[in-house]
């Protein structure tokens, strides 16, 4: 491989000019000196560079020079940066909005055969999410703005420290997804704080709130809906979904198999003879003919009796107030956490004895396990007149339930 030449002559103006010649590959390098010096090094950059390496544009290298300086006070490279926007930036190929996305995400989640439940839950959440963000792309929100969203939630739309977390963690859900998918790289969710929840006293329904509940629960087709939700505590999620075959009263077994749970874990609720819990579900359960579903109707049918029901009380509904009843009252009888926690299908008896003990005295408990269809009915088949339950397709038919 050829040498550098140096040759030396002047400028127009007179000033010394040295000229750096060499051949590569059949292509000519040139290069410009003013000094001695600055040529000598000039030569020595070309004899010991590769062809490649010389046939790189001045702008290009000046570029990188420039860059390196810049990143250099940083503890950067030019490799660590290119290697961090190759992994962040070229890696994600499309340019899908954020209202996209989730619906790609949504689909995908009730692909997987979620709960109908979950999947309303679901919507739900990340409804708010796709109004503020949805013509975004998921890499271009920062974490100031989701920061900034979450206080809104709470100074314009009011929402409890507990609401709002569900929020972020459901968003931070479709981000982990959107990762995982590629149409992201980060999570800016992962630096946004959570609200701080403080838990308060447990709410449940009194003797008297129980008896005007089980009073008019039949009357809006609700009656095995309120039986197994306020005495053995079955979840509402899980009383929707239950089957009536599986209400086996000639084994006293409620069996809650994985597609009613809320956590996909079958369960079993024992329904003993000669026992004070026992006998008093026996007893509800039994006085009426099971249905096919513990309500049989459509979730808008449910969701109107509900509110129905809720508002002729006369009392403010405590959310999930039939299991904490269920849990307050077997847990003041029994004294026994863990009993009371394999009865709710929960693993943590101490929460359960932390949260429970002390809400409910013994001789309340005794009161509430005395309630009995013919006490509230006066005949345990007489349980009042109730009108028809509409199917899903519309039309009306009298509902198992009443």
């Amino acid at each position: 491989m050829a040498e550098a030449k140096i040759k030396e002559d002047k400028y127009r103006s007179g000033k010394p000019r040295f000229t750096i010649q060499a051949f590569r590959g059949g292509e000519r390098i040139r290069r410009y000196a003013t000094t001695q010096e600055r040529a000598d090094a000039i030569k020595d950059e070309i004899d010991n560079s590769s062809t490649e390496a010389l046939s790189i544009p001045e702008a290009i290298r000046f570029e990188a020079w420039e860059c390196h300086k810049r990143l250099v006070s940083h503890g950067w490279t030019l490799t660590r940066a290119t290697d961090w926007v190759l992994d962040h930036a070229v890696k994600i190929q499309n340019h899908l909005s954020v209202k996209v996305l989730i619906e790609k995400y949504l689909l995908e989640q009730q692909n997987r055969d979620l709960a109908e439940e979950t999947m309303r839950d679901l919507r739900s959440r990340l409804s708010p999410f796709s109004s503020r963000f949805g013509e975004r792309r998921p890499s271009e929100i920062t974490p100031d703005e989701l920061k900034q969203w979450a206080a809104d939630m709470k100074k314009i739309a009011g929402l409890s420290a507990q609401s709002r977390c569900h929020y972020l963690s459901k968003a931070s859900q479709f981000y982990i997804w959107a990762i995982a998918n590629k149409y992201c790289s980060e999570n800016p969710l992962i630096v946004v704080g959570r609200p701080k929840v403080v838990t308060g006293e447990i709410e449940f329904f009194d003797f008297n709130q129980c008896r005007r509940i089980l009073e008019l629960a039949p009357k809006y087709g609700l009656y095995h809906y309120a039986v197994l939700g306020l005495f053995p505590g079955v979840r509402p999620t899980e009383l929707r979904r239950l089957l009536g075959e599986y209400i086996r009263l000639d084994r006293r077994l409620v069996i809650l198999n994985a597609s009613a749970t809320k956590k996909t874990r079958r369960r079993i609720v024992e329904i003993p003879a000669e026992d004070t819990f026992g006998d008093c579900l026996f007893a509800w359960l039994s006085a009426r003919q099971i249905p096919e579903r513990v309500f049989l109707g459509s979730q808008t049918t449910f969701t109107r009796r509900f509110r129905d029901l809720r508002d002729a009380l006369g009392f403010k509904w405590i959310q999930d107030g039939l299991r904490h009843t269920a849990a307050t009252f077997h847990y003041a009888f029994y004294g026994d956490a863990s009993k009371t926690a394999a009865l709710l299908g929960e693993k943590d008896a101490a929460v359960l004895h932390q949260h429970y003990r002390g809400l409910a005295s013994r001789a309340e408990a005794d009161q509430f396990y005395a309630l009995r269809p013919e006490v509230v009915y006066g005949d345990s088949t007489a349980i009042g007149k109730i009108e028809p339950v509409s199917d899903p397709s519309g039309n009306s038919k009298p509902s198992r339930n009443e």
